[in-house]
């Protein structure tokens, strides 16, 4: 029956990564978000340049659903004029519950919900969101649970290395478990934040950790 179940987990995760990629017409270049930058003007020009898909900048989970005024601004840069597509929309927030309700605000005008689990900034740290979770393993994987398995779009993830890359692989198996269609990863730990690395070091990390997932997880992936 475990075994069964486990097949099955994987064949509806395929179909979702599949429909995802589909919906985006096979994307190969996207535009990643930017704090106060990647606006629907900017998103514009960005597509005019060869960018496929476009990320929103980073909305604020809690006031998507409390302030009508911020919902309002928000869902305006969301909708636009219809040419603003695909989109992937993407919140910040530590509540299963309230991040599902912002999530459905935008399930209709978005191919897809992004949690950012990036962010590095103090405000963060504030709040508690972004790289700031990144070790609550446990309630990352309910969050992206509750929003796989009642939002209308898959789910993807931003994340920041940890501190070691065993780590880093293990948080990335238990996203995409968890229902995570597409994971994206920035190649420092959050207390790097702006800090300089070499080429060389950054590409090293991240093609570890690509290797890693692909060796300990999509071998069976695949065979399914």
């Amino acid at each position: 029956m475990a075994a069964r179940a486990r097949v099955a987990q994987r064949t509806a995760h395929k179909a979702t990564i599949r429909a995802l990629l589909s919906s985006c017409g096979s994307p190969v270049l996207m535009a990643a978000p930017m704090v106060n930058a990647s606006e629907q003007a900017f998103r514009l020009l960005a597509r005019r340049h060869g960018a496929h898909v476009c990320f929103t900048p980073m909305l604020h989970s809690r006031l998507m659903v409390e302030s009508e005024g911020y919902r309002r601004n928000a869902m305006a840069d969301v909708l636009g004029d219809g040419t603003d597509a695909p989109l992937i929309v993407q919140f910040c927030g530590n509540d299963p519950d309230t991040l599902l309700s912002a999530g459905r605000f935008v399930e209709k005008h978005c191919v897809a919900v992004d949690i950012n689990l990036g962010c590095p900034q103090g405000i963060a740290r504030k709040g508690r969101y972004g790289a700031f979770l990144l070790t609550e393993t446990s309630l990352l994987e309910d969050i992206v649970l509750n929003l796989s398995g009642n939002l209308a779009v898959p789910v993807t993830c931003k994340i920041r290395l940890l501190n070691t890359l065993d780590a880093t692989i293990d948080l990335a198996q238990r996203l995409e478990r968890a229902g995570c269609a597409m994971l994206t990863v920035h190649g420092r730990t959050k207390e790097e934040m702006k800090v300089c690395m070499t080429e060389y070091f950054t590409n090293l990390s991240c093609h570890s950790l690509l290797l890693g997932c692909m060796t300990k997880y999509f071998t069976n992936f695949n065979d399914s």
